[in-house]
């Protein structure tokens, strides 16, 4: 028999119980069971605390949030398909990822100079930092020199600064994507901002 589950937080011990008693175990995303809990968030009173004390509106806000809740949820859903060997089509889809785009340059000179579009500019390029790191640690791709090359046209001390930041909080991710978002979002207020 066959049975779907939603690749919630705490997935990993279900799927492997049911398939310990014999069931053929599919995985969904929650994007595609639109579970609507996994879209609902609340911007945490610290972060929002921050985020006004540096004087940032609460649609700039919005938007790092948007930003840090995609790199987040393609961060667990690359864990996800790497846990269960996918890594080709992982690979190939970061490869597609990294590749520096004419927008992102022209996006960071205009950003570069001022601080909250340079957080937002940091923020869109959470997505392929986050979901590298799982390749990186899963042996499948030298991170630092992708992102070096990513960000050619960034300054050296800023691409560092950026890919430190992507890096401390990739390392801290748990299983539950609302913890996770509020990681993300505190520590970029905090490193980025």
């Amino acid at each position: 028999m066959e049975v779907a589950i939603e690749a919630i937080p705490s997935w990993y011990w279900l799927y492997d119980h049911l398939e310990d008693k014999g069931f053929k175990v599919k995985l969904s995303h929650p994007l595609k069971t639109k579970a609507l809990a996994y879209y609902v968030f609340r911007i945490p009173p610290d972060c929002l605390e921050l985020a006004q004390a540096e004087g940032m509106d609460m649609t700039m806000l919005q938007q790092v949030l948007y930003y840090c809740a995609t790199a987040v949820k393609d961060f667990e859903v690359t864990r996800l398909l790497v846990h269960q060997g996918y890594q080709e089509c992982q690979v190939a889809f970061a490869e597609t990822q990294f590749l520096p785009s004419d927008e992102d340059k022209f996006a960071w000179l205009l950003a570069r100079y001022h601080r909250q579009a340079r957080l937002l500019f940091f923020t869109s390029q959470l997505k392929p930092l986050l979901l590298g790191w799982t390749l990186e640690v899963a042996g499948l791709m030298q991170l630092e020199s992708s992102t070096d090359s990513m960000l050619n046209y960034m300054e050296s001390d800023e691409r560092k600064r950026l890919f430190c930041a992507a890096i401390s909080t990739a390392k801290r991710l748990g299983e539950d994507t609302h913890d996770n978002i509020r990681l993300t979002l505190r520590q970029v207020l905090r490193e980025l901002l």
